[in-house]
């Protein structure tokens, strides 16, 4: 007698929830997965749903290098609990040009003409971060020489250079954040989906209702 791929999935999803809730096979989790892959034994899908493309700001909000507009942008989360919502802060920047025309010859990603639309969550752990704009506050805060606008990281302190296209200068991040798809059209920025790949570290939690992170 066959069983379908259907039946089969929930005890195999209840399985790895236990599994998984142990702190140190949590800790393990890549290596469980690669284990049950040689074994035959198919992962759980995860990944993230995008809804429809959503307009985020208009153009006229980001005449000015520097100039920002925040905006949050809804998911679908696939993991082993099922499918949850969530909405994900960014924010759409307006390069300079120079840096903008330099991003593109380099192939930077998740810049596209001088717009720039990152993920305000940190991929460290992801606690929340924020645009900010006020370099001599940056400067005596965090103890960072501030040319442009950064992004910064309250939790442990990482700090974002703006004018590096995001590349990590200070704390424990090791990568620019994660970066929204996105198109102009017209007079919008329109947001499409998040970058491949990314909300896939840290740990869960709930604050305000949004999926954010807690400082360890």
């Amino acid at each position: 007698m066959k069983t379908s791929g259907k039946e089969y999935a929930q005890p195999r999803r209840f399985f790895l929830r236990i599994l998984l809730s142990i702190p140190i096979a949590a800790f393990f989790r890549d290596t469980i997965f690669a284990v049950l892959k040689v074994l035959g034994v198919p992962a759980p899908e995860s990944g993230i749903a995008y809804g429809a493309p959503q307009p985020v700001a208009r153009l006229s909000q980001l005449s000015k290098p520097w100039s920002a507009v925040h905006f949050s942008y809804p998911i679908v989360m696939k993991d082993l609990e099922g499918e949850r919502e969530a909405k994900v802060p960014g924010v759409v920047i307006r390069l300079p040009d120079e840096q903008a025309k330099a991003a593109a010859q380099q192939g930077v990603s998740g810049i596209k003409g001088n717009f720039y639309a990152p993920v305000l969550l940190c991929p460290h752990e992801k606690c929340v971060i924020f645009y900010r704009e006020d370099r001599r506050e940056l400067e005596r805060e965090l103890g960072v020489e501030a040319r442009t606008p950064m992004i910064s990281c309250p939790c442990h302190q990482s700090v974002f250079d703006l004018s590096q296209n995001g590349r990590p200068v200070k704390g424990p991040v090791r990568r620019r954040p994660w970066f929204f798809e996105f198109d102009i059209a017209g007079d919008e920025v329109v947001v499409s989906g998040v970058e491949k790949g990314s909300l896939t570290w840290g740990r869960a939690t709930r604050v305000g209702g949004e999926e954010e992170r807690r400082a360890r």
